[in-house]
């Protein structure tokens, strides 16, 4: 049987560089403290995802039938949290100045928020387990591949995570003079993604199809 090596890469890849919650973080965080001082989440959020991979790669069988019955919960604290963060930075005030007041526990905040923020998205915890599901363990018995799979997918969040991040950092000075604008559509992209994961979008084409 053949491996779909090119199926894998394309699907991990344009989910990791897919708008998401980190993503439009790591955007906001670059550009309003910089590349260096977003490498924080990056790295909180590259460890919970990692942390989050183990899991899922460990637990495939078991999860793929317990999720669906707590699905519903997990969706109501994803919507919550990410409706949150989409509050917090709606409300992010304006910078008058290039350079924010430091905050001294603003480091911590950072890693742990991005960390945790992995935990929180039931939408890409059950697509991770549909990728082992689909790529991995029907193809693979030992583990080296599946940690290979890890491997990829991890760096592809990294590396996404990254590239969101300089972007926000690069324009830096455009988006200062429209701050406001920009922390209004991160706050709509951050609600649209609370809203994906709420599930409510199918409910709404099934009653407008009706």
């Amino acid at each position: 049987m053949t491996y779909p090596l090119l199926a894998f890469l394309t699907i991990t890849l344009s989910s990791a560089f897919a708008p998401g919650p980190s993503c439009i973080m790591s955007m906001a965080i670059g550009q309003k403290y910089g590349f260096k001082k977003s490498l924080l989440f990056v790295f909180g959020a590259t460890l919970g995802h990692l942390t989050l991979l183990f899991i899922l790669a460990y637990l495939n069988n078991l999860l793929f039938t317990f999720i669906p019955s707590i699905q519903n919960i997990m969706r109501v604290i994803g919507t919550l949290y990410l409706m949150y963060l989409a509050w917090v930075v709606f409300k992010s005030p304006s910078m008058d100045t290039e350079s924010p007041q430091e905050d001294p526990t603003i480091n911590k905040k950072m890693f742990i928020s991005a960390y945790f923020l992995q935990f929180i998205n039931p939408k890409a915890i059950l697509f991770t387990i549909t990728i082992f599901s689909t790529y991995g363990f029907p193809y693979f018995d030992d583990m080296l591949p599946i940690l290979l799979m890890i491997f990829v997918m991890n760096f592809s969040m990294f590396s996404s995570l990254l590239t969101w991040s300089a972007f926000g950092s690069l324009l830096h000075h455009f988006i200062l003079k429209h701050q406001k604008a920009f922390n209004t559509v991160m706050a709509l992209l951050l609600f649209y993604c609370a809203f994906s994961v709420s599930g409510i979008f199918p409910i709404i084409q099934n009653l407008l199809a009706s």
